[in-house]
């Protein structure tokens, strides 16, 4: 168990260490002492957005953390998060033009890309945060499947295209979801990498696995879920019952 944890803390840090030479990583880390605006707690917006939005951006934040209160009961998580204004800028801070939540040891950050003042892909990128912070870093890195956490995700995003019934899915590719594993790096984990289309059947299908999971526990509170699940392992919770 000590060599196991010992090669853990060494992949950990060689990690760290090739992320911290990453530019947005130190954008991100580094945004309080840049030109970017505090607009309010742990809200920062890029200059080039305009003083009339702040109220809109701060208003976004909260409907979509009370859309997380009210599905799922609660909301605590903190994280850092920042509205970039150009393509340029949000690849710059490490996100798309929509937006992403990124996990680190000391800290999460949810960057808005210009295309990201949505209140489905803002509550969606913030319960991505608030899953991380209820099981901490090591497990969602090297733990959580990809799949469940997109799942999960997927139940604050209303967005229409992501939704689907779940008789519409077969076997192979309730197989072929589950088995993407847990890498986070978009270019490597098969359920980013593919065509766009296939990506975004990705998302549908394990929005609905996750839903009708959910519905197998009475809809049970999916912060206990996740919680046990890290304790008695994913695969044996986030299961379909016969």
């Amino acid at each position: 168990m000590k060599h196991f944890k010992k090669i853990i803390l060494l992949l950990l840090l060689c990690a760290l260490s090739s992320s911290l030479l990453h530019s947005s990583i130190i954008k991100r880390m580094t945004v309080e002492f840049s030109d970017f605006v505090l607009i309010s707690k742990n809200i920062y917006v890029d200059p080039k957005i305009s003083e009339s939005e702040y109220k809109n951006i701060v208003s976004l934040i909260n409907d979509a953390k009370q859309r997380i209160i009210d599905r799922f009961g609660s909301f605590k998580s903190t994280p850092i998060i920042i509205f970039t204004n150009s393509s340029k800028m949000a690849k710059e801070y490490g996100t798309n033009d929509f937006g992403s939540a990124i996990r680190l040891p000391w800290n999460q950050y949810v960057v808005f890309g210009p295309k990201g003042q949505n209140i489905d892909i803002v509550a969606h990128e913030l319960l991505h945060a608030e899953v991380g912070d209820r099981l901490g870093y090591i497990t969602t890195q090297f733990k959580l499947p990809v799949w469940i956490d997109e799942g999960v995700a997927m139940q604050v995003d209303y967005r229409k295209k992501y939704l689907i019934d779940f008789s519409s899915i077969n076997q192979n590719e309730i197989d072929r979801v589950t088995s993407t594993g847990t890498s986070q790096i978009i270019n490597i984990n098969p359920f980013f990498s593919d065509t766009r289309e296939q990506i975004i059947r990705n998302y549908q299908i394990s929005k609905a696995l996750i839903t009708k999971i959910l519905k197998q526990y009475s809809n049970s509170p999916i912060y206990e879920m996740l919680n046990r699940a890290k304790n008695e392992g994913f695969e044996n919770i986030f299961t379909l019952q016969n």
